[in-house]
């Protein structure tokens, strides 16, 4: 099971990556955001590293140190920080950001290379550039559209804040490359590029409710949600995709090739479970069966001793208990950690 530690972490960290993004703070002066991002960074930094909470904290506090009037000062740092945003990429896999650390550290080494006088350094400098141009545009070919990049952008009416999104992002990077006074792009966009859009969503759910208050891309979902079976191999993972698609499971300790599809109203149940625990039996029964009639109420009996057998079968407990007998609203027992990636539809609909 996750230690209360590293669970406090991870919501403090999505708190802290939460207001650092937030427009109004961001009015009122960015050094208050560095603070937050930079605590964000360091917290998700400390053994074991939440990835990919990290790379997402570095790339922010990288963003608005370049918004800082002085940030020249801080170029190499800032370079650091977008080639950790950048991670590792075994066997080529995209990572949780996709391909923008990666071309907006060219900015960085642009600046850094019009302020450098030393031969070696230019020379090194240059090829460091070549280097990452090259990971860029090998980033770029692996998103398949801007629409399903898993960077995200916020939508508005009509689709067109997607594109404002990805203008502000083009006019961002060249304020970047060319040293400009930030202060002029106050108010045209936010933090947003790494948030999906509101119809493409997913929402993490675990032991600590408050986790499922923030929006994620489904790659970074997925990507947290792995992270999570690493730390706790014994925990279930459940997926719940959209409206068309299966839901499935897998314990964490196993590989992701193992992933075995499932029935909705179990993973439903659990998600509801676990994202709302005040709510009571009879609640669930009608957001998920409908009603609470007496053949609803067999129903939803047989459902929950459907899915403790299964489990059973999954965990190699033969008298594993899920829920706490008689409870009231439905709590897990101890013997059971969950945690999940649902699509924000999966709460709008009935399984």
């Amino acid at each position: 099971m996750l230690s209360p530690d590293f669970e406090q972490r991870r919501a403090k960290a999505n708190d802290l990556l939460t207001k650092c993004a937030d427009e109004k703070l961001l009015r009122g002066g960015v050094p208050a955001a560095v603070k937050l991002a930079r605590d964000a960074y360091e917290l998700t930094k400390a053994d074991p590293a939440l990835a990919p909470l990290h790379q997402i904290s570095a790339y922010r506090l990288a963003h608005l140190m370049l918004r800082l009037p002085d940030c020249d000062n801080s170029l190499a740092e800032i370079q650091r920080l977008f080639e950790r945003a950048a991670g590792e990429r075994p066997g080529g896999e995209a990572t949780a950001l996709g391909p923008l650390p990666d071309l907006f550290c060219l900015a960085v080494l642009h600046r850094r290379l019009q302020l450098a006088k030393d031969a070696l350094i230019i020379d090194a400098l240059k090829r460091e550039m070549d280097q990452r141009f090259d990971q860029a545009s090998k980033g770029v070919k692996g998103v398949p559209s801007a629409r399903s990049s898993s960077c995200g952008t916020i939508q508005q009416d009509g689709g067109r804040g997607q594109l404002q999104a990805s203008l502000f992002n083009l006019l961002e990077l060249a304020a970047y490359f060319l040293g400009m006074d930030y202060s002029k792009l106050e108010g045209l966009g936010v933090l947003g590029d790494l948030e999906p859009s509101q119809s493409d969503a997913w929402l993490l759910v675990g032991p600590m409710p408050e986790i499922s208050n923030v929006r994620h891309s489904e790659l970074l979902a997925m990507q947290e949600l792995t992270t999570m079976g690493r730390v706790c191999p014994d925990a279930l993972l459940i997926r719940r995709p959209p409206a068309g698609h299966q839901s499935e499971w897998r314990m964490g300790g196993q590989s992701d090739s193992e992933w075995r599809e499932v029935n909705d109203t179990w993973v439903h149940l659990l998600a509801w479970v676990l994202k709302e625990p005040t709510v009571t039996r009879q609640m669930l029964r009608a957001r998920i069966m409908g009603g609470h009639d007496e053949v609803i109420q067999n129903n939803f009996r047989k459902d929950l001793e459907r899915m403790r057998k299964n489990l059973s079968r999954l965990t190699g407990q033969p008298d594993l208990q899920v829920f706490v007998s008689g409870s009231d609203p439905l709590r897990l027992t101890d013997e059971v950690t969950v945690f999940g990636a649902v699509h924000v539809d999966t709460f709008r609909r009935r399984p």
